[in-house]
């Protein structure tokens, strides 16, 4: 699969591969922000800004449950929110095509 998206410089001074994410607020109203890529998270993580930001209902985690990344551990509390992936097709549209590969169709298989 491609993701289609953009090497964005962090204030760090670090290029970093990123896509355009929209999540809908509790109004309703599209909130949108880059989103780094990282293929080897368990968990999608928004930013305390980008959350803020929402207004969305949360709640806490059961007891002892943090997030733990190279950094370390934090607290966490859980939103449900759908993702709006800008520019992205995922397999469950893509596997209703036939793709085209130097003239022979093959079906895509993943």
């Amino acid at each position: 699969m491609v993701i289609v998206g953009q090497w964005l410089e962090g204030l760090d001074g670090v290029l970093r591969p990123m896509i355009q994410v929209r999540v809908r607020g509790l109004d309703g109203s599209p909130i949108e922000d880059a989103f780094l890529v990282d293929v080897g998270a368990d968990r999608t993580v928004l930013s305390g800004h980008f959350f803020t930001g929402l207004r969305l209902p949360s709640r806490l985690p059961d007891t002892g449950m943090m997030l733990e990344g190279i950094s370390g551990k934090c607290t966490f509390v859980w939103i449900n929110a759908p993702l709006e992936l800008i520019s992205i097709l995922g397999r469950d549209v893509l596997n209703n095509f036939d793709v085209s590969s130097a003239g022979r169709a093959m079906r895509s298989c993943c």
